[in-house]
């Protein structure tokens, strides 16, 4: 089955819970950005970035979703969408990965997580508001290319979890 790129469809633009997530998602995998505009100045011009990065994610198998505590017209504009949800909510589990991600997520407060189309998440970097950050084209591409390893391999998908800290200087 081919992968199709998905459509934007404006009117589910706001998202009240996971569930609604999932369903937003449609099988798609999602970059959840804590702090969306700390990705915008990308150092090129602000058009010409927007549609770079609505042309990528259009292609991807991965959609944008900025947390509703710093909504980001960029998410928007390039079909993504705003989810108010708790960062606690998309790291459930008391132990294990999860627990670090949240205690990281925590004391931070600053994050980007790749989750699945379940809204677990698999990778999550946290990091400060004065840390370098990569654009969010590396970010779509590492995505991606998890969601179709995934997809590719036999691996159960629950059991394989990164936490790292972005400290790009």
């Amino acid at each position: 089955m081919p992968i199709l790129p998905f459509k934007c469809n404006p009117n589910n633009a706001k998202l009240a819970s996971l569930a609604a997530a999932q369903r937003w998602l449609c099988g798609r995998w999602a970059l959840v950005f804590s702090h969306a505009d700390d990705f915008l100045d990308m150092g090129l011009e602000a058009d010409r970035w927007l549609v770079q990065m609505k042309s990528a994610f259009t292609a991807a198998f991965v959609r944008p979703i900025a947390l509703s505590t710093s909504p980001a017209t960029w998410i928007a504009q390039v079909g993504g969408a705003t989810a108010n949800i708790e960062a606690a909510a998309l790291f459930p589990n008391a132990a294990g990965p999860d627990a670090t991600a949240r205690e990281a997520v925590n004391q931070s407060g600053r994050f980007v997580s790749v989750m699945n189309a379940h809204m677990q998440p698999k990778r999550t970097f946290t990091y400060r508001g004065s840390t370098s950050l990569p654009s969010p084209l590396e970010l779509l591409g590492m995505a991606n290319a998890m969601q179709q390893a995934a997809c590719a391999s036999d691996v159960d998908p629950r059991h394989d979890y990164v936490y790292a800290r972005m400290d790009r200087r």
